[in-house]
Order: structure tokens, then sequence, then C-alpha cells
């Protein structure tokens, strides 16, 4: 955050990209608000979007930067405090699937968007499970 900082007087074209960092690192705004300031950027044609795609895509993640931390630190730490799904559609599948290994989304926060551990996540992909 303090590189960020010290590199906000001398930024023109990005500023509003690295404010919206800045103000996710601050714990202002949720990880879903800092991807809207970039896909904001794309459309106003201040900065490329993700080669092969329109703009960033994420699931939902309505929380600020130190609830997220929080949150997959008690995760971790007691997964009773999460019910975690036994069985799942061929359809949860397939999603799951889909945004690991073609959105690249990270098999953590898909494990938190679907009620799972990030170990399900992956065994799901690997088709282990």
């Amino acid at each position: 955050m303090q590189v960020l900082e010290r590199l906000l007087p001398l930024v023109d074209k990005k500023r509003g990209q690295v404010e919206g960092a800045i103000r996710y690192l601050e714990d202002e705004i949720t990880a879903n608000q800092l991807v809207d300031v970039f896909n904001m950027a794309i459309k106003q044609s201040k900065r490329r979007p993700p080669k092969g795609k329109a703009e960033f895509e994420i699931p939902k993640i309505p929380f600020t930067r130190s609830k997220g931390r929080k949150m997959a630190r008690s995760f971790s730490a007691s997964k009773q405090k999460f019910k975690l799904k036994a069985r799942f559609t061929a359809d949860e599948i397939e999603q799951i699937k889909k945004d690991v290994l073609i959105r690249g989304i990270p098999s953590e926060v898909v494990a938190l968007n679907h009620g799972l551990s990030g170990r399900s996540v992956r065994r799901l992909v690997r088709g282990t499970r």
C-alpha cells in the first residue's frame, strides 16, 4: 500500500485504478467494487481487458480485504463453522470446473462461494471426488 500511495502523485492515466486499489487495501471498498473500478477503466479505454476477455470476471466477493482474510483464517481454523456440501449436482461441478479452469479463479475463492473447502474444489477439478 505504501508503494501505491507514493506512486499516486506520479500517475495520470491509471489514477482511478491506483486509488481503487488503495481504497480496497484500506478496507473502504469490497473486492467486487475494486473489479468494477478496473472494468470501468476498460470501458473508458484506460486499461486493456484480460487476454481473450471483454472485462474482468470474478465470482461474488462482497466483502472487504480484512473481512475476507478473517473469513479465510476462520475457515482454515474451524471448518465446522461452514456447512460443507456432501453431494454436488452435475451443473454445480461443471460451474466449479469452469470457474477454476476457464475463468482462472483461485480454488479458495470458488470454495467460499460454493460452501466448500479449497481441497474439495481441487479434487472436483481433478476429478478425484
